[in-house]
């Protein structure tokens, strides 16, 4: 794979006689145009690796072997040349795990575990050919998803900063995969939902990553400002609160605070907002209802027909929690206000419809006075 893969994307001989030169700054400007034109070839992106380990970019060593690593973990020359910087580096643990782990999926490779192995300062037992690999030997396998899964949250996040929204998604699905603790691969799902206009959704993986680590700052922060956006003031406030306790520098995350306190503490009024505010407020209902919030979608639908009277949509979402909780008389009465403001609205019409064929009788067309109605329509 090394070889053949590479053939058009560089030129072996220039880079051969660079290396022997030992001219890096040439070697690695080879590289960087190769990787630019093949970002997933984890064979140049170990050989980036080495050459800018060896022109000391340790940061930038270790991101190329890592997402090298991440591509393809059983090509021998991308295991070698990480396990060598990460010695280099310090990183003997990691080197370990990746060669134990190495043998574990390929413990006929006798010639490798001889070679690699010569790396480490320490000796390291390997599963014989003979033998599958141990209870004892598992735990090896465990550090080694867990390392993956660091690899590919870091390259999601690279994905993230280039706009790639969908590949750093998967990168994150895929680091969550490997390891279920990992609570910066829930958070970054979150945000690429978040990113994308699904602030529910990016809710839900806000949450579930506070479950593994309720501590954590950043998502502690997302999640107060995704609940914000939510109108969910009080959870945000607490969560914020939680979060200034150990940040308490932060003057935005401040700012967010002050901002979530006045809007509880504010009384409402609809005087003087227009339409598009009341446009707002069925949003916010209908996303409240997503969330199993019915009081809360009620309460932001009724803010919008004080408001405007004139909200079809604030009338059919009254309609729909009237129906989710069996009381189809209150839904038919909201149904028809939708379609007395807006005859051509084809949702409400049709919900109307299927609660009359669903009805042993017809519905009366004799409408009452709704609670959820009261001060929304005058």
């Amino acid at each position: 794979m090394w070889e053949s893969e590479q053939a058009n994307r560089l030129d072996e001989e220039v880079f051969k006689k660079w290396i022997d030169m030992r001219r890096w700054d040439e070697a690695e400007a080879l590289l960087r145009k190769a990787a630019e034109e093949a970002p997933y070839d984890s064979g140049i992106l170990a050989r980036l690796g080495t050459v800018l380990w060896e022109t000391g970019k340790r940061r930038e060593a270790l991101e190329a072997l890592e997402k090298a690593l991440m591509l393809d973990q059983d090509d021998v020359q991308v295991i070698e040349a990480t396990i060598k910087v990460f010695v280099a580096m310090d990183r003997r643990k990691d080197a370990e795990d990746i060669l134990t782990a190495y043998m574990e999926r390929n413990p006929w490779d006798d010639e490798a575990k001889d070679r690699l192995g010569q790396f480490l300062t320490q000796q390291v037992s390997f599963p014989s050919a003979a033998t599958s690999p141990s209870p004892a030997s598992r735990p090896q396998s465990s550090r080694q998803d867990g390392f993956e899964s660091r690899v590919l949250l870091q390259v999601g996040e690279e994905e993230f900063a280039r706009q790639k929204f969908d590949r750093a998604r998967i990168c994150f699905e895929l680091a969550h995969e490997k390891d279920a603790t990992n609570a910066k691969a829930l958070n970054n799902l979150g945000v690429v939902a978040w990113q994308q206009g699904n602030t529910t959704a990016a809710l839900e993986y806000f949450q579930k990553a506070l479950d593994v680590d309720p501590m954590d700052g950043e998502i502690l922060l997302n999640s107060a400002r995704a609940l914000g956006e939510l109108y969910q003031w009080d959870t945000a406030a607490d969560l914020l609160q939680l979060y200034l306790s150990r940040h308490g520098n932060d003057k935005e995350a401040w700012s967010d605070y002050r901002r979530f306190v006045q809007a509880l503490a504010t009384p409402w009024r609809a005087e003087g907002l227009s339409e598009k505010v009341a446009d707002v407020y069925v949003e916010m209902g209908r996303r409240l209802a997503d969330l199993g919030d019915y009081q809360g979608a009620i309460e932001a639908y009724g803010r919008a027909l004080k408001i405007s009277s004139d909200v079809a949509d604030a009338y059919y979402g009254l309609g729909l929690l009237e129906q989710n909780l069996n009381r189809n008389e209150e839904a038919v009465e909201m149904f028809r206000a939708a379609l007395e403001v807006d005859p051509s609205h084809e949702q409400a019409a049709e919900a109307l419809q299927t609660i009359r064929e669903k009805n042993d009788e017809p519905v009366s067309d004799a409408s009452t006075s709704s609670d959820l109605s009261a001060g929304g329509r005058g």
